[in-house]
């Protein structure tokens, strides 16, 4: 299964069948956070930009396997492979477009591809372009269609070839399709948001890790 293909599975799998356990729960928590801190409102239009470190996938895939019925010992050795393509393959975000108004004559159609409106860049000014999108056929906001999620995976290294993510902090930038420019920081690495884990979760992170 493709990364982005297992990204989309496993918030699927968080939105309508969350397991209410320890992990889904703390999961859901840092989604909570991510999405706070990457709220914008431009008028009656709010965009919603929540980053996927590759934490929230370890620990989502791990529940799966562990409602399976996979010992410890079994999943993480499946993750720690699920580990090495997840720090190779570039960060995702979720970003959802909402209209919040109710004017039945507003509508604001979203561009079939967002590779000439969004990337994110360090805190020195190195961009990560865009590498895969997922856009959906309906795409046009309005009264009748007020939300509509965008699927983003950005490159870590600028046009030179050099890793964008020594850094303390990574921007979101989205241009050119609300009025004003959306640019969202985020603290990085993004394992500075997670180090309120509690001890079970901390030990599988660090088992996959090492």
């Amino acid at each position: 299964m493709g990364h982005f293909s297992r990204l989309l599975l496993i918030f699927f799998t968080l939105s309508f069948f969350s397991y209410g356990g320890i992990y889904s729960n703390y999961i859901n928590k840092k989604i909570g956070e991510f999405a706070k801190v990457g709220t914008v409102n431009v008028g009656d239009f709010q965009v919603v930009a929540i980053p996927v470190p590759y934490q929230i996938t370890i620990l989502t895939i791990y529940e799966m396997y562990q409602e399976k019925g996979l010992k410890r010992e079994e999943i993480i050795k499946k993750l720690k492979n699920e580990y090495k393509e997840l720090k190779k393959s570039g960060i995702p975000y979720i970003v959802v477009f909402i209209y919040k108004g109710n004017d039945n004559n507003v509508s604001l159609k979203l561009p079939n591809s967002f590779r000439d409106y969004a990337y994110i860049e360090n805190g020195y000014g190195k961009k990560g372009r865009l590498k895969y999108e997922k856009i959906p056929l309906k795409r046009t906001l309005n009264i009748k269609n007020r939300k509509v999620i965008v699927n983003l995976i950005f490159g870590t290294t600028d046009s030179r070839g050099n890793s964008i993510l020594r850094t303390s902090a990574l921007y979101l930038n989205i241009k050119d399709i609300l009025p004003g420019n959306i640019r969202i920081k985020y603290s990085y690495p993004f394992s500075l948001y997670f180090k309120d884990a509690p001890t079970p979760i901390r030990e599988i992170l660090e088992a996959v890790e090492n």
